[in-house]
This record gives C-alpha cells, structure tokens and sequence, in this order.
C-alpha cells in the first residue's frame, strides 16, 4: 500500500513515503464497516477506530495542527474530536465509535 522514495541530497539521504492507492483503502474501509466481523469488532486491548490514508493524514495534520501536538493530551483530544465530527466518516472502521 505505501512505497518508498530515497534519494540522496549531497551527503543527506531522503526518504518519502508514497500511498500507491488511495482509493482501494477507502473502498475496503467502507466494506469492513458493513461487515459483522471487521477487525475494528474483534476483542482486543483497543479498537481499530480509524484508517486514514497517508495522503489525508497529511492534509488533516495541516488542517488542523493539533492532531500532530508534542503535548499528548492535547493531540489525544484533537483525535477524539474529529473522530466523533462527520468529517472522519469514511475513514471510520465501524458505523459508531
């Protein structure tokens, strides 16, 4: 799903990561949410709420800062408002959080 970009910049090595297919992640995050037995459902030590693709983390992360926050209850609580906004729908692995 993702590839790799390294490049060498004078004596510094670069590396980009590169979502191959947007739109394949969006379609399967929609099949499993209509699924009975997603892996979002499966008991475990915490839930699968979301899947965002590379490219839209990015964009939400310049959208709204606080998502990337070095304090942690800060970004925590940044997350947990966009996931329970309408905006965060089609990346949602279950109908309700």
């Amino acid at each position: 799903m993702y590839r790799q970009k390294i490049w060498m910049r004078g004596r510094e090595l670069t590396h980009a990561w590169e979502q191959i297919n947007r739109g394949q992640i969006l379609q399967d995050v929609a099949r499993i949410r209509t699924e009975s037995a997603g892996p979002a459902d499966r008991p475990g030590l915490g839930r699968w709420a979301l899947s965002v693709p590379f490219e839209d983390h990015a964009e939400l992360i310049r959208k709204y800062p606080d998502l990337a926050a070095p304090d942690a209850r800060i970004r925590s609580a940044a997350w947990l408002k966009f996931m329970r906004s309408s905006e965060s729908e089609p990346y949602r692995m279950r109908d309700r959080l």
